[in-house]
This record gives C-alpha cells, sequence and structure tokens, in this order.
C-alpha cells in the first residue's frame, strides 16, 4: 500500500510538472493588454498596475507610487494595436536627488535610448517619451539610475536600507508626438 501511494504521488508530480511544461506561459502572459488610448494609471498601492504593468526592480508599492530598488528598473506592458497615429508616454515620478547630488536616469524603451537627463531636485518631474516607432505587442521601458541612494545613508535617523532612485508616480499614454512640456511640469 505504502509503495502504491509513493507511485502514485511519483506521477501526480510527473504530470504537474508536464502540465507547467505544456502550458508554459512567461507572466507577462497575465498582464491585461493596453487596448485604449488614452491611458494613464496610477502606479500606487490602489491604482491597479499590477494588472497592466510587470514591473522588475521597484519597490513595494506605497500610497504615492513606487520607488525603484537598485541601478535598473523595468516596466513591460502588452499594447493592442493603438487607435492613434503616434503615441507618447508621460512619465510622473519624484528622484532622489538634491543641489548636492545630481541624479541621472536613462530611458530605454524596446532597446533602444531616447533620454538621458540629469535630476538635482527630488520632486514633481514630468518625462515625455515619444514612442511611436518603437510599440509593439510586447513593450519593455528600462530606467537605469545612475546614483540609486540608500536613504539610510543621507539621513542617519532613517531606517530605510533600499537603494532608491526613481519614484514613479503615474505612466500616461496619450495621442500625439514629441509633446513640448517643461521639464517638471506635474
Amino acid at each position: 500500500m505504502k509503495r502504491l501511494l509513493c507511485i502514485g504521488q511519483w506521477v501526480l508530480l510527473c504530470a504537474w510538472i508536464m502540465f507547467l511544461l505544456i502550458n508554459r506561459k512567461d507572466i507577462i502572459d497575465y498582464l491585461k493588454p493596453i487596448s485604449r488610448i488614452p491611458f494613464s494609471i496610477d502606479m500606487g498601492v490602489l491604482g491597479g498596475a499590477h494588472h497592466y504593468f510587470f514591473m522588475k526592480g521597484f519597490s513595494v508599492p506605497e500610497e504615492w507610487g513606487r520607488w525603484s530598488d537598485g541601478a535598473r528598473a523595468e516596466i513591460s506592458f502588452i499594447m493592442k494595436t493603438p487607435d492613434a497615429s503616434s503615441v507618447t508616454m508621460l512619465i510622473s515620478f519624484d528622484a532622489i536627488a538634491g543641489p548636492n547630488h545630481k541624479q541621472m536616469f536613462e530611458f530605454i524603451f524596446n532597446g533602444r535610448l531616447l533620454k538621458t537627463a540629469v535630476y538635482t531636485t527630488p520632486h514633481d518631474h514630468l518625462m515625455a517619451l515619444d514612442i511611436t516607432e518603437l510599440l509593439q505587442e510586447t513593450n519593455h521601458l528600462v530606467i537605469n539610475i545612475s546614483r540609486p541612494t540608500i536613504p539610510r545613508s543621507l539621513d542617519p535617523q532613517s531606517g530605510d536600507t533600499r537603494r532608491l532612485g526613481i519614484g514613479v508616480k503615474r505612466i500616461t499614454l496619450v495621442p500625439g508626438s514629441s509633446l513640448n512640456l517643461p521639464e517638471g511640469a506635474p
């Protein structure tokens, strides 16, 4: 009886492994596709970004948004054919930056470096990226952070040991390209 139970468990394990191999899915296969533009989503805890974006290199969501944690942050999403001839991605964010702590970000979309920007103030930045020529069904935004900073190193009273750089608040996709927005516009 014991031997039969052991064989039965082995058969179930093999069947489960085969099921996983046959139905291999990537995490991105579980995301809802973005099907309409304009599209805007809050990156905070109640914003629902996890339904549309797979995020790597980010800390847990907070009420206002989500901090990067390390030198590289990635956001992947699925986009149905956009209902606009051109598309701009707007990223609203904060930065771990100040007059004595310059922070540089590189914004890379689907493998192409679109913008590099240096920040010396911490709050209310807006980056506009023309992604029209680069849109695919599966899209990938990489943000390289030049100086991820542990808050505790700036303020010994802080218990925060994450390596922060960019705090993404909102991502918006709008029709149009090369929007002329002033840097720092909310």
